[in-house]
């Protein structure tokens, strides 16, 4: 995967001089809200995160574009703090959780300067893992079982001349879960996020329509 990805990347720089193809680098927030649970303890993760990345835009006929988006999300650590138990093993557990996202999208331009569509996506556990502190063994480590999750979204896409700004609500296919037998996530299957771009590649040649 990762090395698709590259592929990718490389493809859409060595391509921007075309008039149809534009690059922008891309900021924003990101929100996919979960439950996180270790035995006695659930713990609910509702915080705003936040992403950087590279968006690449191709115009396939005048009203019809495809965008392709690849960002790194910063998670916030979950710690299920002191377990209470009825036999007590398991002391704590904190999940460290880390995000590369891939998305495609097919977008339609019904009004000037706006667009929407839909398309699918990949999310990329990279090394997420549970870190398990025990009483009366040695601690261990769980990871993800399913590195890649897979997403179908719907976009919303805004422009003014270099500026753009992208909202997403997705929709996970896949499930996400740990390989662990004492902690679990739960209800995490959609979310949002709202992206800030800037066209640095592109620009002046897709003015003209």
């Amino acid at each position: 995967m990762p090395k698709i990805i590259f592929i990718i990347v490389v493809f859409l720089f060595s391509q921007s001089v075309s008039a149809q193809i534009t690059i922008a680098p891309e900021v924003g927030i990101y929100s996919r809200p979960y439950l996180f649970t270790a035995l006695s303890n659930g713990v609910n993760q509702n915080k705003i995160e936040y992403f950087a990345g590279i968006m690449g835009e191709v115009r396939i006929f005048p009203k019809l574009y495809t965008q392709a988006r690849l960002a790194y999300v910063w998670k916030h650590d979950i710690d299920s703090k002191l377990v209470n138990t009825s036999v007590p093993d398991l002391k704590y557990a904190i999940l460290y959780n880390q995000e590369l996202t891939f998305n495609v999208d097919l977008l339609y331009e019904p009004i000037k300067r706006v667009k929407v569509g839909a398309g699918i996506g990949l999310i990329n556990k990279l090394d997420s893992y549970l870190f398990e502190k025990y009483y009366f063994r040695e601690s261990e480590n769980s990871y993800f079982s399913n590195n890649n999750l897979y997403t179908a979204s719907f976009v919303i896409d805004y422009s003014w001349k270099r500026i753009g700004v992208a909202a997403r609500l997705f929709y996970l296919i896949t499930e996400e879960s740990l390989d662990s037998q004492v902690s679990s996530v739960w209800e995490n299957n959609q979310g949002f996020t709202v992206g800030l771009n800037y066209r640095l590649i592109g620009y002046k040649d897709k003015k003209v329509k």
